[in-house]
């Protein structure tokens, strides 16, 4: 045990009879707190090791009541170390970023501004908090752990080499996986099965991520049917007349679901000789998604306002009218997160608030937005340099489609380097391309929540390209979006004629607006004449293309 209390000795707290094991070199009169002075036996250097912190130092030898363990250990801080007590680990200093033992390695750090600590509350909203003391998460990987075990079926996946990496990553890949050993999510097992593992550098430079590359079981474990719900039908759901809004963010979700004992060496991997497996679902997993969201919305099918709560993965949302509703709700949440097993991140936690950020848009009374931080991440984002990058950039604008106009022509010099088969030629056109969408996503509107009592109105575009589309409604004198959207037209597309590629769009922005617009009428705004005849039916033989649609 541990006991800082900033003494300038380092003290062995040592039980009666222990004294004699370390012999005695000189004696030091001491003055404690209380102001009382003591001679206490010294010994000589003793080295000491604590995980990967090492040294020599002289002890003191002293019986403290109550107090086992090392008392005041002055050593570590002579060795730059940082006693993390919220995360009960040691750190050394963060010029260093060298965790010891039990090792947070960052992920746990408690200097990081996510520290999993409750905020100030309001009142209200904290006594409904206060209900559920047990689901509040106290670290990052503090996840819980559901009664239900997942098993995964199939057949084993076979060996995989470990690829060679940077001998720098060793020391914070140990760390890490005898964190999991710790938090229960690894075991240590002997497996025919082995994935290669793959260390990511963090975004500082310094620290590393585990990441175990489950391709191999991927290819051969059937994928399954994502329930997950897609984000243009949650923000459709989202009632009308929605006022207060919270969010919960469960704390690594798919790790508090338990893998069944017997599929445990399918998930195995190898680190310095020695082999682990997961005993919990890793995210690696294809099917992690799909088994943390199944799990996560089962905790709402016995709600009484369950047509108040959205969820994708592991972020949950609450709309409401009232206040009231909300924390009603809010308890109900909570109660069932307790009882299932999860964990909530207090820190990410926004509750009972008029506007929320969720899913990487800003909810509120009137409509949504691009998350401020979302937009100013993707401002600073350089030119990507491969494919990865590429990718990485694009899925920054995943959210953002509904909020760009023509999004599909404007992202096509892009997306055509994904395609298979074609050289990374990055160029003028992908510059443009860029600074393009930056400009769009800087200059997006704010979307209006669609109103059940209004028509909706819906403009169309066509180039050579492309389609677009804009639906709306009318607020008094002013055309609100609800959403743009957009495709780029076939090879046989791009031959119609101009009012086919009109009536074209026409009927593909209806069919994917379906889930919102429904059986409501649609006023369409289009200022092509063929068009307006074609819809008044007076057509004698339209061409088959056009009876089809």
């Amino acid at each position: 045990m541990l006991i800082d209390t900033g003494a300038s000795y380092s003290i062995l707290n040592m039980a009666p009879g222990e004294a004699g094991v370390f012999q005695t070199c000189e004696i030091i009169e001491m003055t404690g707190p209380n102001g009382q002075k003591s001679s206490v036996p010294f010994t000589g250097p003793i080295p000491f090791e604590i995980g990967t912190a090492k040294g020599s130092e002289k002890f003191g030898k002293m019986e403290i009541k109550g107090k086992p363990g090392t008392l005041a250990i002055s050593a570590l801080k002579k060795m730059g170390v940082v006693v993390d007590l919220a995360n009960q680990a040691l750190l050394h200093c963060p010029q260093s970023d060298v965790p010891i033992i039990p090792a947070s390695h960052r992920v746990m750090s408690v200097k990081a501004p996510e520290l999993l600590v409750h905020p100030e509350w309001e009142p209200r909203v904290k006594r409904v908090t206060e209900q559920f003391p047990q689901v509040w998460a106290r670290t990052k990987l503090d996840c819980g752990q559901i009664d239900v075990a997942v098993a995964v079926k199939g057949p084993d996946p076979p060996p995989q080499p470990q690829p060679h990496y940077p001998a720098e990553a060793e020391d914070g890949l140990w760390d890490t996986v005898k964190t999991l050993l710790e938090q229960g999510v690894l075991v240590e097992q002997q497996s025919t099965s082995n994935a290669p593992v793959w260390p990511l550098r963090k975004a500082d430079g310094k620290t590393w991520r585990l990441t175990v590359d489950f391709g191999a079981l991927n290819r051969v474990i059937p994928l399954r049917t994502s329930a997950v719900a897609k984000y243009p039908d949650m923000m459709a759901a989202i009632c009308r007349g929605s006022q207060w809004f919270s969010v919960l963010s469960l704390t690594s979700p798919s790790f508090a679901i338990p893998l069944h004992p017997e599929s445990w060496h399918k998930f195995a991997f190898t680190l310095r000789g020695r082999q682990f497996a997961f005993a919990r679902v890793p995210p690696g997993f294809h099917n992690a998604p799909a088994i943390c969201h199944v799990h996560v919305t089962r905790m709402w099918e016995k709600l009484s306002h369950r047509e108040s709560v959205l969820s994708c993965a592991g972020d949950v949302l609450i709309h409401t009218r009232t206040k009231e509703e909300n924390l009603v709700v809010l308890a109900e949440v909570l109660e069932a997160v307790q009882k299932t097993g999860f964990r909530v991140s207090p820190t990410k936690a926004q509750l009972c608030w008029k506007e929320v950020s969720y899913m990487g848009v800003t909810l509120g009374e009137e409509g949504c937005s691009l998350e401020k931080q979302r937009v100013e991440l993707i401002q600073k984002v350089s030119a990507p340099a491969d494919t990865t990058t590429l990718r990485s950039f694009l899925a920054l604008l995943r959210f953002s489609r509904e909020f760009i106009e023509g999004y599909a022509e404007k992202a096509a010099p892009l997306c055509h380097l994904l395609k298979k088969d074609t050289a990374w030629e990055w160029g003028l056109e992908q510059d443009e391309a860029v600074k393009t969408l930056k400009e769009s996503v800087a200059q997006a509107p704010v979307l209006a929540r669609p109103r059940g009592d209004r028509p909706y109105v819906l403009q169309l575009a066509s180039t050579g390209r492309g389609l677009r589309a804009t639906l709306g409604q009318q607020r008094g004198a002013h055309l609100l979006p609800i959403a743009h959207a957009s495709r780029l037209l076939t090879l046989a597309e791009q031959q119609f004629t101009d009012y086919e590629k009109e009536v074209l769009a026409l009927t593909w922005a209806l069919q994917h607006w379906e889930y919102l617009v429904g059986s409501a009428p649609v006023l369409l705004r289009t200022s092509r004449a063929p068009v307006r005849y074609l819809l008044s039916g007076r057509w004698g033989s339209p061409p088959p293309v056009l009876t089809r649609w």
